[in-house]
C-alpha cells in the first residue's frame, strides 16, 4: 500500500496563520498541488485570524450574513488579510489586517452565482441600451472596464458583487449590498470584533472554481513578490 503524499514545501508548514512570506515561499517552492492545499486549508478554512480574539463570533457573522443570502453558513469563508493576518499581495506583502482593511468574504453557491449573473446581463444590456448612464468620468470607467472583464470573470466561475451598480434594476445586487454595509455597522457596534472600513464579496458557481482562482492568485502573487 502506497502512503500518503505531501508536497515537500507543505512538510514544514504546521502554523494555522503563517505570515505571508512564507505562504507565498511556499506557494512558490510547491507545485500545483501545494497552491491548491494552501487554497483549501489555509486560505478558506479554519478560524481566521481577525476573529481570533473571538472565534464563535466568526461563525455567528457567517450565520447572520447566510441567513439574508439564502445560503448555509458553511458556504460562506473569509479571504485576504482578514484569513491569515497579513496581506499576500506583494504592493502590501506583510501588511497586517487593521482597521482601515477591508472584509473580503466569498460564497460558493451555484444558486447565488445564477442570480449574480442573471444581474449582470441585465445590467450590461441596460448599459449598452443606454438605459442606465454613468454619473460622472470615474463610475463611467469603472463601469467600462466592469462591462469589459464581467464575461470572463463569469466564464471562470465566479462574480464580485461590487462589479454591478447598486440599482433597485438589480435586486440581488441591491440587497446584497445593503446586508454588506449593515454587516460592517453591526461589527462596528461589537465587543471583541474587528472593525472593517468596508465589506466585499465574490460569489463561486462551486468549490473547484474557488479553489483553482485562489491558487491561481497565489501563483501570480508568489512570482511578483520574488520579481519585486
Amino acid at each position: 500500500m502506497r502512503p500518503f503524499h505531501i508536497a515537500p514545501p507543505l512538510t514544514t508548514l504546521r502554523e494555522a496563520h503563517p505570515t505571508a512570506l512564507r505562504l507565498l515561499d511556499v506557494a512558490r517552492e510547491g507545485n500545483q498541488s501545494a497552491r491548491v492545499a494552501l487554497a483549501q486549508l489555509w486560505l478558506t478554512e479554519g478560524i481566521p485570524a481577525a476573529f481570533a480574539e473571538s472565534p464563535a463570533l466568526y461563525d455567528v457573522v457567517r450565520s447572520w450574513l447566510g441567513a439574508r443570502l439564502k445560503i448555509h453558513a458553511k458556504e460562506i469563508s473569509l479571504v485576504g488579510s482578514a484569513r491569515v493576518g497579513q496581506s499576500l499581495n506583494p504592493r502590501k506583502l506583510g501588511k497586517r489586517f487593521n482597521a482601515t482593511s477591508d472584509l473580503d468574504l466569498l460564497a460558493v453557491s451555484p444558486r447565488l452565482f445564477e442570480s449574480f449573473r442573471a444581474d449582470f446581463e441585465q445590467w450590461s444590456a441596460d448599459y449598452d441600451g443606454g438605459r442606465v448612464r454613468p454619473r460622472n468620468p470615474t463610475q463611467e470607467r469603472y463601469w467600462a472596464d466592469n462591462r469589459k472583464r464581467g464575461p470572463y470573470l463569469i466564464r471562470r466561475g465566479f462574480m464580485d458583487s461590487g462589479m454591478i451598480p447598486w440599482l433597485s434594476s438589480y435586486v440581488v445586487t441591491q440587497t446584497t449590498a445593503q446586508h454588506l454595509w449593515e454587516l460592517v455597522k453591526k461589527l462596528e457596534s461589537t465587543d471583541t470584533a474587528p472593525k472593517p472600513k468596508k465589506a466585499s464579496l465574490r460569489v463561486y458557481r462551486g468549490w473547484e472554481d474557488a479553489v483553482a482562482q485562489i491558487a491561481l492568485n497565489l501563483k501570480y502573487a508568489s512570482t511578483e513578490a520574488e520579481t519585486a
